[in-house]
């Protein structure tokens, strides 16, 4: 199964507004005949409801891939991607590296350093404080792609990164780019 022919793309749980449209901007960069949509619903705890709702968007959307924001909801979600198969459902988990056995229709995680260890150090050096903001993000490695699974083929692999260096240049969506997608949102 190559990953790179995917036609829907659903953003979804906890991701809306910018993030959404820069989401679906760059994927359709990639593929301009991805589709996409967003939605959040309430709460982040009930895994229960996270599954209801991706059998919904499925259902609804032949949903074939997912990247979603809300904790347990997304380990609901990710169960009605393996009860739809595993093999044909692709989520990317986050804020952990879940790829696994465990979690099979992960193909890769976005990972968050939420950057404690900074801010421990600056309180404890009398640092912290006064509005200084410690920002976790691509340029200083707050915020990466965990491993990829045996699903995504070396080459596709290899692209990601390229447009991961893209991402980090600024260089592959413009402001123009987002800001056409999220008028559609």
């Amino acid at each position: 199964m190559n990953i790179t022919r995917r036609d829907a793309v659903k953003l979804g749980a906890g991701v809306f507004g910018t993030a959404s449209a820069l989401g679906l901007a760059a994927a359709q960069k990639v593929n301009p005949q991805v589709k996409g949509s967003y939605n959040f619903e309430a709460g982040f705890t009930d895994a229960s409801f996270g599954t209801k709702i991706c059998e919904q968007w499925i259902a609804a959307t032949s949903l074939d891939v997912m990247w979603g924001d809300a904790s347990a909801v997304d380990n609901g979600a990710r169960k009605a991607f393996e009860n739809a198969g595993a093999d044909t459902r692709f989520d990317i988990a986050q804020p952990i590296d879940a790829v696994g056995d465990a979690q099979p229709s992960v193909v890769t995680s976005t990972v968050t350093d939420w950057m404690f260890g900074e801010a421990m150090d600056q309180v404890e050096a009398g640092e912290f404080g006064d509005g200084k903001v410690i920002e976790a993000n691509i340029d200083n490695g707050g915020a990466y792609l965990g491993s990829f699974s045996s699903k995504v083929p070396e080459d596709v692999q290899k692209k990601i990164v390229e447009y991961t260096e893209q991402v980090k240049a600024g260089t592959l969506i413009s402001d123009a780019d987002v800001d056409a997608i999220k008028a559609t949102l």
